[in-house]
């Protein structure tokens, strides 16, 4: 159902909003309209469509509705105020115990995503190391208890750089959307639910991606033969998942390559002689996978 503004401000942030985001925002129920209803009855900021954080301060509200079925579903922690709490919260930071187990440790004094504060200070968003820094570059949220579709829209926020949401319940395809994103170097979206194939598009970045890391999730397909245009990379990781088929030879372009870890698939094949061009290699998992031969002596 679709709800008529009932307010001046209201009209003139949903259609601002609908320009940029679409008509969802007049759609009751989505996040799009969560998060332009917070903005106008809720956020104690009270920005105006001319204010220079207007969007920005749209786009994290729309993605914690997207992550928290439109937030009837709790984040594990710092996720928006219930009644009677304030702006501050201890957050729990994923980390590996003595015994390589995921566990948490709290973190006190962070602020809370939806708080009157500036979302620079949210939890897990990253605007630099300059305090005068008004713009976020980074979204950091690993083990969160994060739900709901890998939201496609976070492309419309064109400045990012890193969106690290590892360990959660996120499902869903990868959105192609990401891989225009022109300053994204970091995607870290292991641990999560999502299915699907890597988009051929994500094959033409041309260098823009530094670390890529989609595994423990339950992805298919094969690795593309464009594999050697991402010569920025310096982690792929896609193991845990359902990939098949061999590895490609044009692994031996990614020159910059320190770390992958594709073990615990079902590739097959040899293991590419190329991969001893990469003298930058560190780490490299191909463990419980189909393939078979000797390991090349390049390597």
């Amino acid at each position: 159902p679709t709800q008529a503004p009932t307010t001046t401000k209201d009209r003139e942030i949903r259609l601002v909003l609908s320009r940029f985001i679409g008509e969802k925002v007049y759609e009751e129920g989505t996040p799009h309209h969560q998060a332009a209803t917070w903005l106008v009855e809720e956020d104690p900021m009270q920005l105006s469509i001319t204010s220079g954080n207007f969007f920005q301060r749209y786009m994290l509200a729309f993605f914690y509705f997207s992550t928290t079925n439109g937030g009837t579903t709790k984040w594990r922690s710092c996720g928006k105020a219930d009644e009677g709490e304030d702006d501050t919260c201890v957050f729990q930071e994923i980390k590996r115990d003595e015994n390589d187990n995921i566990a948490f440790s709290p973190v006190p004094g962070r602020t809370r995503w939806l708080s009157g504060a500036f979302e620079c200070s949210w939890q897990g968003i990253n605007c630099g190391p300059n305090p005068q820094s008004t713009t976020a570059f980074a979204i950091r949220l690993f083990g969160q208890n994060l739900t709901g579709t890998l939201p496609s829209e976070l492309a419309k926020f064109p400045t990012l750089q890193s969106i690290a949401l590892g360990y959660n319940d996120l499902r869903g395809t990868l959105p192609t959307e990401y891989a225009a994103m022109p300053y994204l170097g970091n995607l870290e979206l292991h641990g999560n639910m999502l299915t699907g194939q890597i988009p051929e598009i994500y094959y033409e970045a041309d260098g823009t991606l530094s670390n890529f890391n989609v595994g423990d999730n339950m992805l298919d397909g094969t690795i593309s033969t464009q594999l050697g245009r991402l010569t920025g990379l310096k982690g792929y990781h896609l193991f845990q998942n359902n990939f098949h088929g061999p590895i490609p030879t044009e692994i031996g372009k990614l020159r910059s390559l320190a770390f992958s870890r594709l073990g615990f698939n079902d590739f097959d094949g040899n293991i590419p002689t190329e991969i001893g061009r990469l003298t930058q290699l560190n780490e490299l998992w191909l463990q419980s996978t189909k393939m078979e031969g000797t390991i090349p002596s390049e390597i």
